[in-house]
């Protein structure tokens, strides 16, 4: 809401496109948008402008939901650094495997650890 000025619920996929939309009307060249249990919005620079992909949240047992973003956005982080031979698309599904993963676990700390992760998910 702070960009945007519109407030959209995480479940309400269309209203969260609509933000996306916006935010590139703005100027963002690539948008990506966390909508918890819902997955992630995201485009891609260099696509039509309008193209928006979902991709679905893992379905988890939740514990906490503390530094899912955090596990998110960081797995994202790592993927753009240390793996840019996969997609972009990919990259996003990933980190939100992740972030789903971040939430099975209460707090922050223990829920980031690294043995938790699928190896699958730390290569290219």
């Amino acid at each position: 809401m702070m960009l945007t000025g519109v407030l959209v619920s995480a479940s309400d996929l269309e209203g969260a496109r609509g933000v996306v939309h916006r935010l590139q009307a703005l100027g963002a060249g690539c948008v990506v948008l966390t909508l918890g249990e819902s997955g992630v919005l995201f485009t891609a620079v260099g696509e039509k402008e309008g193209v928006v992909h979902h991709c679905p949240a893992e379905k988890v047992d939740v514990v906490d939901t503390t530094g899912a973003g955090d596990a998110f956005v960081g797995a994202l982080a790592y993927y753009l650094a240390c793996h840019a031979s996969l997609s972009f698309e990919e990259m996003v599904r990933r980190s939100g495997v992740i972030a789903s993963l971040s939430v099975t676990s209460k707090g922050t700390q223990l829920s980031y650890c690294i043995d938790k992760i699928p190896k699958v998910l730390l290569t290219s």
